[in-house]
This record gives structure tokens, C-alpha cells and sequence, in this order.
């Protein structure tokens, strides 16, 4: 896998934890949203795999995170490595 992959498993991984602490839901709850099973959860946040499109969609919407602004932040990062 390329590094920069690497890198952007890592991040999202982050911010879907980051993510989860800050609307103080469970990984349960949290899989639940995003319409898949707890294991497959725990997998993205500890950056075993990436998400489906569909699962990335529904976690900015549960986020309510700018796409444009995460975008940015993810070129920032990903380049700074």
C-alpha cells in the first residue's frame, strides 16, 4: 500500500475516534449511524481498512463536518508528511 494511503487511513481513523469522543458516542452507537456492524467500526477507527464512499458520506453528515474544509486539512497533512 502507498504512503500516502497509509497516511490518509491513519488520519481518517483519528478523526472518526476524535470524532465519536466528542459527540460522546459508543462505537456501537457510533457503527450504528453509520449503517455498519460494530467489528467493521472498530476496524476503520483503528485504521484497519478505509470507509466506503457511503460510510464517509454519513459520517460528515453525523460529524457535521465541512467537506471542503476537511479536504484542505487532509491536503495539508497529507503533504506535510
Amino acid at each position: 500500500m502507498s504512503t500516502e494511503k497509509e497516511a490518509l487511513r491513519r488520519e481518517m481513523s483519528s478523526r472518526f475516534r476524535a470524532t465519536r469522543k466528542r459527540l460522546d458516542l459508543t462505537q456501537e452507537k457510533m457503527a450504528e449511524l453509520l449503517g455498519i456492524d460494530l467489528r467493521s467500526y472498530c476496524d476503520l477507527e483503528h485504521g484497519k481498512y478505509f470507509c466506503s464512499t457511503l460510510v464517509f458520506l454519513r459520517y460528515l453528515l453525523i460529524s457535521s463536518t465541512n467537506i471542503n474544509e476537511l479536504l484542505a486539512e487532509l491536503e495539508k497533512n497529507l503533504t506535510a508528511d
